[in-house]
């Protein structure tokens, strides 16, 4: 009997056949796939709606991982210059306001009228006043959030590590009251090359005309404390995306039989490893 094909050739079309796939490991990469997306930013999809109310404004509505776990503003022992309890803050802040910047949540995509501010001003907390951003470092990522490539200042934020959907990403959170602001990502443009994609209803705006005081300030802080990239800052996100990197490298090579399917998790390696060397670049 004449067979089609060789047996090597029998061995590379099974190799190759989607149908192969263990069904196990295809959840496995589906998840780790989905976190991989959320952690780099493409995540609106990957969240649940939370009604809150509504006024004019204000946002829609407010949207919750189903990741996110307590914030961890209430756990940190870090003194900072403005500190009020829970209950104040309620107080003060509006239900929107109070669920984005106390409680880590994210504002629906495309929601903020920030998104569209293009006059001269300055971007302030919403908790407690403090200068942000200016308009001259805003631009239109199209991400629907409003996005920055630089604060006015190196001591304006502070940045951490969030692990909230496992892979990690950098928080930014305003450095008087601890207020969650957004997070951090390596695909903005020069000079800085990071976009800070921050949530609208976390920030207020001023025009340069209506505080002229601001103006002054935020000259003060970009002459004294101009932004720079620490190597502080950098060298913890070098390491922890190229191990990530190496890890799904490593997964992928030692895979015995590969499917179309599992060349996905090429996709996070090549994407932290990216990362991983952009801030390797920016520390020599």
């Amino acid at each position: 009997m004449i067979r089609p094909f060789s047996v090597k050739g029998e061995k590379d079309r099974q190799r190759y056949q989607f149908g192969t796939a263990d069904p196990n490991k295809l959840v496995i990469i589906a998840t780790v796939t989905i976190l991989f997306l959320a952690s780099a930013g493409v995540h609106g999809f990957l969240l649940v709606p939370k009604a809150i109310q509504v006024s004019r404004g204000h946002v829609d509505f407010i949207r919750k991982t189903p990741f996110d776990a307590t914030s961890h503003l209430a756990a940190t022992t870090k003194s900072r210059p403005v500190e009020k309890t829970d209950q104040e803050w309620q107080q003060i802040l509006t239900p929107d306001q109070y669920y984005v910047l106390r409680k880590e949540g994210t504002e629906t995509p495309g929601a903020s009228e920030l998104n569209y501010v293009k006059e001269p001003g300055t971007f302030v907390c919403a908790g407690c006043g403090a200068p942000l951003f200016v308009t001259d470092a805003k631009f239109d990522s199209g991400t629907g959030w409003p996005s920055f490539f630089a604060p006015i200042s190196s001591s304006a934020i502070d940045l951490d590590t969030d692990f909230k959907l496992l892979l990690p990403r950098t928080e930014c959170s305003c450095s008087q009251c601890g207020g969650h602001l957004g997070h951090v990502f390596e695909d903005g443009p020069e000079p800085t090359g990071q976009r800070y994609c921050m949530n609208g209803v976390a920030m207020k705006f001023f025009s340069d005309q209506e505080r002229p005081d601001l103006v002054e300030r935020v000259k003060q802080l970009q002459i004294n404390d101009p932004f720079r990239l620490s190597p502080s800052q950098l060298l913890p996100g070098a390491v922890v995306n190229g191990i990530i990197s190496a890890f799904f490298v490593g997964s992928f090579l030692s895979s015995q039989q590969t499917t179309p399917i599992e060349y996905l998790t090429l996709l996070p390696a090549l994407y932290y490893g990216f990362v991983s060397a952009k801030n390797i670049a920016k520390m020599l």
